[in-house]
Order: C-alpha cells, then structure tokens, then sequence
C-alpha cells in the first residue's frame, strides 16, 4: 500500500494560493491514471478547451478537472456525445 501512494505522489502537488490556503493540483498524467482515461483523450479533452491547466503551468490542473473528466466521460459514454457536444452542455451547466 506505501508504494502506491508513493506513486500517486507524484501526480498530485500542493501550492499555497493568494490567500494562503492549500490547494491540490494533479498533473496530466496523474489525471489520465486517476480517471482511467488514456493519456491521449485527456490531451483531447484540453486541447478542445474542457478542460484547463492553472495559469502559467502547461501541465497541472486544480483536483475539481478529475470530477469534469468524469462528468465528460459519462457523457460521452452513456449518451454518445461528441466531445463538441459536451462543450455546449458544460457550458449550460
């Protein structure tokens, strides 16, 4: 069980935002390993905008992009939306 963790470590870093507070960031890959999404739908996934690294780093998402993943895969799974679709519905949301 310690290595496992020891590998999401990896994944996941923790910076201070302007007001102090902790906040939680994955890494693409850690959010690919995370979701059970192959690495190259959540490359899709950003570069089609649904998804956004934090400002000023190319590869580190806040932790709530592991809930949207999941949302925009249920949503392509189930309902057999296209990724442009499912653009439109996030954003009515």
């Amino acid at each position: 069980m310690m290595r496992r963790m020891g590998s999401i470590q990896k994944w996941i870093t923790y910076r201070k935002d302007d007001s102090g507070e902790e906040i939680c960031y994955v890494t693409l890959e850690g959010l690919a390993r995370l979701t059970h999404v192959p690495m190259t739908s959540v490359r899709r996934m950003q570069e089609e905008g649904l998804i956004a690294p934090i400002r000023g780093e190319e590869r580190l998402f806040p932790q709530e992009t592991l809930r949207r993943i999941a949302k925009i895969e249920r949503l392509r799974a189930q309902l057999q939306i296209d990724l442009g679709g499912i653009d439109i519905i996030l954003g009515l949301m």
